[in-house]
């Protein structure tokens, strides 16, 4: 059975996305001036501290998704030579 939505039902669902976003557009500019409060606090030695944590974090995901990505490549070509070899 197909639904048909009304003007008024269709714009209901807008104003409730809209509602809901803007809550999330509140939370979320809250979480960053929390954060932006706690970097001011502090030293350049551990502003620099953390900036290589997170560029060491971010080597590590390059690396496991290239790992993955490899992974996939080697599975597709064994199943693509296994499927010309056994077939």
């Amino acid at each position: 059975m197909q639904q048909h939505l009304t003007v008024n039902d269709k714009l209901a669902l807008v104003v409730a996305a809209e509602k809901k976003f803007k809550a999330q557009s509140a939370k979320a500019q809250e979480k960053l001036a929390e954060a932006e409060a706690l970097l001011s606090k502090l030293t350049k030695a551990e502003r620099e501290r953390l900036a290589k944590l997170a560029a060491q974090e971010e080597d590590a995901d390059q690396a496991n998704s290239q790992a993955a990505a490899r992974a996939l490549v080697w599975d597709f070509r064994s199943r693509r030579n296994c499927n010309q070899i056994c077939t």
